[in-house]
């Protein structure tokens, strides 16, 4: 699914981008006019459905594009913090969904680590999205009256998905065949089973993206599914016996 993978990549490259512009000039150059005018325009280009938040070593908000976030807000508990504080590389990190415990909505939060002069670790930079983003996204496909779209976390853990239902949101879903056999042996396929959700019989087609590891599956209910393959098989023969039909007069 082009459109999220593109999403997350334009994200990606802004963090590179940022986390470069801090290493070089350690956390001074973060605490600047420019680099907080720096955010507000990347914040305004990627629209109000994301925010970006720089954090220091003790997880300390250094800066936060969100209104309603407070300077000094403590992540330091927080999932990617801990990682990033523990792991040395600067690969990015996806978290599981997060919900907002003021507005109730979730969010993906992506982020790397940054390093001092002197390589040690210096804070974290990071963009939340908020799955709403995901969601406009799904909503323009036709996946019929039963279909579903959704987005997983390498772990397993559902992260959004078409139809929306805040209470599928952030649930481990990591004990589907889709995980515990399909993915093991290729990152894409299909499968036909029954939702955990509302029990429909869906047929699931899914692909796990090779650079950040997150998994699409976009479904059709099995009977919305053979309905339209019928269709285009009776068209189809139809088309074959036309074609006959004129080799013979011919």
């Amino acid at each position: 699914f082009p459109s999220h993978d593109r999403v997350v990549r334009q994200h990606d490259l802004l963090l590179i981008d940022l986390s470069d512009r801090i290493a070089n000039n350690e956390l001074a150059y973060s605490r600047s006019n420019k680099f907080s005018s720096l955010l507000e325009r990347q914040q305004k280009l990627f629209g109000l459905l994301s925010d970006i938040a720089l954090y220091d070593a003790d997880g300390r908000a250094i800066l936060n594009t969100e209104a309603r976030a407070s300077e000094g807000a403590d992540v330091s508990q927080r999932d990617f913090f801990l990682h990033h504080r523990q792991v040395v590389n600067n690969v990015l990190f996806i978290s599981p969904p997060i919900r907002n415990n003021v507005s109730g909505k979730w969010y993906i939060t992506l982020s790397r680590r940054i390093n001092g002069l002197d390589g040690r670790f210096a804070g974290v930079i990071a963009t939340a999205i908020n799955i709403e983003r995901f969601l406009a996204l799904y909503s323009k496909l036709d996946i019929g009256r039963y279909g579903s779209v959704s987005l997983m976390h390498p772990a397993g853990i559902l992260m959004a998905r078409y139809p929306y239902d805040p209470g599928y949101i952030g649930l481990d879903v990591s004990d589907s065949p889709i995980f515990t056999q399909n993915l093991r042996v290729g990152d894409s396929g299909s499968i036909v089973m029954h939702s955990r959700f509302d029990g429909v019989e869906r047929i699931y087609a899914y692909h796990r993206n090779p650079h950040y590891g997150l998994i699409t599956m976009v479904a059709v209910s099995s009977d919305e599914g053979l309905e339209s393959w019928k269709r285009e098989s009776v068209w189809a023969a139809g088309l074959v016996l036309s074609l006959l039909g004129i080799i013979v007069l011919s």
